[in-house]
């Protein structure tokens, strides 16, 4: 069957109703246009890149790239984006930031701090120093490890051995600032 062609010839790209603008609140503006047109039309003419918008309102945006769809009766639809800064934001010469980030928490033992068991040029004293530790009395501060009490070093610091070995945490409370950390 044969194409019987009524109406307009379609031989420009007819702007199609339903366009769109996007605003992103930062700056950037983007914009949706379609148009029909007769597989003879040249689709570059609407869609090159750099053309202007077909909304006068809107002459700051340029057409960034389009796409065309080959239809039935030899008909095409031509879907072009444009894109521009409004010049209502920051004189249209760039775009507020639009800033995200990502935070995560991790945490290390004490034990791997730089001060933790000798002196850091950088921290007015050590943390828990370098062995060898006392014994602690028994029933005093320090827990019963293997049966007998453990190992105390610099501020109310408790380790497994004399030589240190676990770290168990900090059992003193008259160092309210380590006590009870691990």
């Amino acid at each position: 069957m044969a194409i019987i062609r009524t109406g307009a010839a379609l031989t420009s790209a007819e702007l199609q109703p339903g366009m769109t603008v996007n605003f992103d609140g930062f700056g950037l503006v983007t914009s949706t246009t379609r148009y029909r047109a007769d597989y003879a039309y040249a689709s570059t003419g609407v869609g090159a890149r750099g053309t202007a918008h077909p909304d006068a309102t809107f002459n700051y945006l340029k057409a960034a790239k389009f796409v065309l769809i080959f239809d039935t009766l030899e008909l095409k639809t031509i879907t072009v984006d444009y894109v521009g800064i409004d010049p209502t934001v920051n004189s249209g010469v760039r775009t507020n930031p639009n800033t995200s980030s990502a935070n995560g928490l991790t945490s290390e033992n004490i034990t791997t701090h730089p001060n933790f068991f000798v002196a850091d040029a950088l921290y007015s004293s050590v943390i828990a120093g370098a062995g060898p530790y006392t014994q602690d009395s028994p029933n005093n501060l320090a827990p019963n490890v293997n049966g007998k009490p453990a190992y105390l070093g610099s501020n109310g610091s408790c380790f497994e051995k004399p030589s240190g070995g676990r770290f168990i945490g900090f059992v003193n409370p008259a160092n309210p600032s380590l006590y009870g950390k691990t």
